[in-house]
């Protein structure tokens, strides 16, 4: 090997060094407050919303996923219920923020 593709190869691998080196504490803690404050800015998601989704985005007809819920089963759910969806998805982004 040329000595010119040796010093090619080395700027090249502190190239990669720099690119794929771990992230500094510095940033880590940057990015969690980011994280934090976009979370702080999603609203609650309403009941109304999840129905209008079931409503306009579910197919009553289509095969169910692995839950084995079927769009016709979303299409039944009570009030209630769909107001507890709204508290388990409220709490996922707020348990989201808390581990990021």
């Amino acid at each position: 090997m040329t000595d010119y593709n040796k010093e090619k190869a080395y700027v090249f691998a502190e190239h990669l060094e720099r690119a794929f080196g771990p992230n500094k504490e510095k940033t880590m803690v940057n990015s969690r407050r980011r994280v934090k404050a976009q979370i702080n800015h999603i609203s609650p998601i309403k009941p109304k919303e999840i129905i209008k989704e079931i409503k306009t985005n579910v197919d009553p007809k289509k095969s169910p996923a692995f839950d084995l819920i079927t769009g016709e089963i979303l299409r039944q759910l009570a009030k209630k219920t769909i107001v507890k969806l709204a508290y388990l998805y409220i709490a996922a982004v707020r348990m989201n923020g808390i581990t990021s």
